[in-house]
């Protein structure tokens, strides 16, 4: 809009100006056309007028006086000029420019040569009597013109913007998840060719997401066959309490199995995302760890804040982090260290805080995918972060006040009425850890 309004002023002074120049010019000559009109009026009566006929101030910025030959001055009292001599010698009419107006000399002609003469002046209240008018006639359209254009350039400028608007609105709804969103083909040429592009982008990362569900969910469903020989190896154990517990560890495999194939089916583009109670899963994983810390001499304390919280992420996806961060400190942390869980809240979003008295972390690049400070594969710190940036929020790596390692991750608050994702049990909840 301010390059429309540039634009347009720059044309509007380019014509404007020089029709103003016109208009006083125009007013000049009819002023003086005028002036010699009136001379040659009262020129005509000039023997016979009396010392009254004349007034004796201007009239609509014209101003009369008449000099005779006699020296009697009538009408409007003024100076003799000095050109008013050489008029006379020579019986001409003669116009002079003077500061603040011009005057019209006319000889009138007589016995005794052009001794009388006429004189009108015509002052700036007589050259700027239609000259004004003229001038704010044309300033004022000027100005219409202005703000027509101005008004025009707001209405392209606002529905580009709506295009845009709507084209930014659709690529956040795709960027939050929801890839069946797509944008309105409307707007400029570009506009619409950009909204094509997003809209095939959305098609093409949506049909990548469904193959690559298929083909996880297809390679997990594989070990279903090894887990039906391993459960038909477990009755046939004769001892009736390790059956028992090699059973209750093949069901958990089982249900991780079941969870992680329900979870590569479930694409995004519903919209949706999984919720789920940290406060309950922090509660459940610390019971489940609790009799292997016990064995080992470690204490979990658990420092829990009055739940439900609810965070965007199902209950598998919570355990699976959680049981790497405790993996990963039974794993690399001497005996007898304790741990220590601490669910609050920030805001909408819920925080879980898991503490250890460990030697720490050497080195935060293990946020990375793969890298790891034992024989580890590196990917249980990778999967919390994954889990933290899923919900909303991120994972950052500390150290608590007493020394040791903190790992503190923000997850972002569930939406109100949202799905709760992770129904089923927790694999392992009720088993022991070994």
């Amino acid at each position: 809009m301010l390059a429309v309004v540039a634009a347009m002023c720059l044309v509007l002074v380019s014509f404007v100006t020089p029709l103003i120049i016109l208009v006083h010019r125009d007013a000049e000559r009819e002023a003086m056309a005028t002036a010699t009109e009136r001379a040659a009026a009262v020129a005509a009566l000039a023997w016979s007028l009396t010392p009254r006929s004349l007034p004796a101030e201007a009239v609509s910025g014209y101003a009369t006086t008449v000099f005779r030959s006699d020296g009697q001055v009538l009408g409007f009292p003024a100076p003799r000029p000095a050109a008013l001599a050489e008029a006379s010698r020579h019986c001409l009419l003669q116009l002079d420019a003077m500061d603040d107006g011009f005057e019209v000399l006319l000889p009138v002609a007589g016995q005794t040569g052009c001794q009388t003469v006429v004189r009108v002046f015509a002052d700036e209240g007589a050259l700027a009597g239609q000259s004004g008018k003229i001038t704010l006639l044309v300033v004022t359209l000027a100005m219409a013109f202005l703000l027509m254009g101005l008004l025009l350039a707001e209405r392209l400028a606002r529905r580009l913007l709506y295009s845009l608007k709507d084209l930014t609105s659709s690529a956040e709804t795709m960027a939050a998840g929801d890839l069946s969103a797509r944008a309105k083909m409307d707007g400029s040429t570009e506009v619409r060719r950009a909204a094509e592009r997003l809209n095939l982008l959305a098609v093409r990362v949506e049909q990548m997401l469904d193959k690559q569900a298929q083909h996880v969910a297809d390679l997990v469903h594989r070990v279903r066959t090894p887990l039906t020989s391993l459960r038909l190896d477990i009755d046939s154990v004769p001892d009736p309490d390790i059956a028992e517990r090699l059973g209750e560890d093949h069901d958990a495999v089982s249900r991780v199995l079941n969870e992680v194939i329900r979870a590569a089916r479930r694409t995004t583009a519903d919209g949706t995302s999984p919720e789920s109670d940290l406060v309950a899963v922090v509660a459940e994983r610390a019971e489940f760890w609790t009799p292997l810390a016990e064995e080992t001499g470690r204490i979990i304390v658990r420092d829990l804040c009055p739940g439900p919280v609810r965070v965007r992420a199902g209950q598998a996806a919570l355990a699976a982090a959680l049981d790497a961060l405790l993996g990963n400190i039974f794993a690399h942390t001497p005996p007898g260290v304790s741990v220590r869980l601490t669910v609050r809240t920030r805001g909408p979003d819920g925080v879980l805080i898991v503490d250890d008295a460990g030697p720490g972390f050497k080195d935060e690049g293990l946020i990375q995918r793969g890298r790891s400070q034992g024989a580890s594969t590196g990917l249980g710190l990778d999967i919390v972060r994954q889990t933290a940036d899923d919900s909303g929020g991120r994972m950052r790596l500390g150290v608590p006040p007493g020394g040791g390692a903190r790992v503190e991750l923000i997850l972002g608050g569930a939406a109100t009425g949202g799905s709760v994702g992770g129904t089923s049990t927790i694999a392992g909840t009720r088993s022991r850890a070994r």
